[in-house]
């Protein structure tokens, strides 16, 4: 039986070392310069009941909107700094547009994974609006019956 000494040890750990940061650094090459990502979830209250829409091919859409609040905090000097809360639009498609249509209702808490859409339209006036919406992929009512 062969022992190692501690020299074997010392070049088995650093080309663990060289190995691992060879991983590392191709990782964050492929995210940084290759790939790239549009991922959103949010965790929120609706505002209002989903607006939904049955097509004749049978696909459905469900539209309303999330409300996220970054809570308010008293600075060290006294300044009191107020909540702030944001608005987000949300479409769903078909499966997840029937389980919003049912079960969401004003004030209900969702959480939302989905990605990021911007589209536009012309106004009554004829001038181009722009919208982002957020296409949900997954949703997860947090709301207890």
């Amino acid at each position: 039986m062969k022992i190692k000494t501690r020299t074997a040890y010392k070049v088995t750990f650093i080309g663990f070392c060289v190995f691992t940061i060879a991983a590392y650094i191709w990782a964050v090459y492929s995210i940084c310069c290759v790939m790239s990502l549009n991922k959103v979830m949010l965790i929120g209250n609706s505002g209002r009941k989903p607006d939904y829409k049955q097509f004749e091919n049978g696909g459905r859409v469900a539209q309303f909107s999330i409300a996220t609040t970054k809570k308010g905090y008293t600075a060290k000097d006294g300044t009191v700094i107020p909540d702030k809360t944001e608005w987000h639009n949300i479409v769903l498609q078909n499966g997840l547009a029937d389980v919003a249509n049912n079960y969401i209702n004003k004030g209900t808490k969702v959480y939302i994974e989905g990605e990021l859409r911007t589209r536009s339209y012309q106004d009554a006036q004829g001038i181009t609006r722009y919208i982002t919406e957020v296409y949900g992929y997954s949703m997860e009512l947090l709301t207890p019956k």
